[in-house]
């Protein structure tokens, strides 16, 4: 682990762990769960747009490196979004379990 990164990891620990505390509270309020992905997304879209897009390398070299480092590391960052069609499957299930 680069020392550069080692609070920032340290940081992100920290969050998370708020972050995971804050859903258990929440764990039978499918609206509340909702509002904290719509906040997780919300924040992660303008991170990308208006802080790491601008940053990114603008040398071959260092895009290069980037990849490198996406590629060893793990994709590009993303949030899931459950579609439509999984979510009217987990209902057809949930209700199938009622029935029965």
């Amino acid at each position: 682990m680069s020392e550069e990164l080692t609070p920032l990891k340290q940081q992100l620990a920290e969050l998370t762990k708020q972050i995971e505390a804050i859903a258990l509270q929440h764990q039978n309020s499918v609206p509340a769960l909702l509002e904290i992905l719509r906040t997780l997304d919300a924040k992660h879209r303008h991170i990308c747009q208006n802080l790491f897009i601008p940053a990114l390398p603008n040398t071959r070299h260092a895009l290069f490196n980037l990849l490198l480092d996406i590629e060893a590391k793990g994709g590009w960052p993303h949030i899931y979004r459950i579609s439509l069609k999984e979510l009217c499957q987990n209902l057809e299930k949930a209700m199938a379990q009622d029935i029965s």
